[in-house]
């Protein structure tokens, strides 16, 4: 059975356009991780007085307004701080389980060649 033009296109373009070739992972999973990275990135900004200015809420301003105060109410910086980590940890586990459920080789009935040594 042959594949037409039209078949072998299609294939090359979903392949390219759904993997990222320099890593060797989904695009998807590469847009999971910058999403975290944005995350820590806004709020590390916020928290220096760079990003989003005060009357928005943002973790990175609780966590310097809830500077002044940490000696008396340490919980109000904890808070945002875990917060921002256990965002960051469940979007990175989002793209680690994304990367295991679209990765070609992990398919079941899947051939695992290995390489031998000679």
């Amino acid at each position: 059975m042959t594949a037409g033009c039209n078949d072998i296109l299609s294939f090359a373009l979903l392949e390219n356009c759904c993997s990222d070739q320099a890593r060797g992972r989904p695009v998807i999973v590469t847009a999971t991780l910058g999403v975290g990275g944005a995350i820590l990135t806004e709020s590390a900004l916020s928290f220096l007085g760079l990003g989003i200015q005060l009357p928005t809420p943002s973790w990175g301003n609780m966590l310097r307004t809830s500077q002044a105060t940490l000696t008396t109410e340490p919980w109000l910086a904890l808070s945002p701080g875990v917060f921002i980590f256990l965002t960051i940890l469940r979007i990175n586990y989002i793209g680690d389980g994304l990367r295991d459920a679209l990765d070609p080789s992990s398919l079941r009935g899947a051939v695992r060649v290995r390489p031998t040594l000679r």
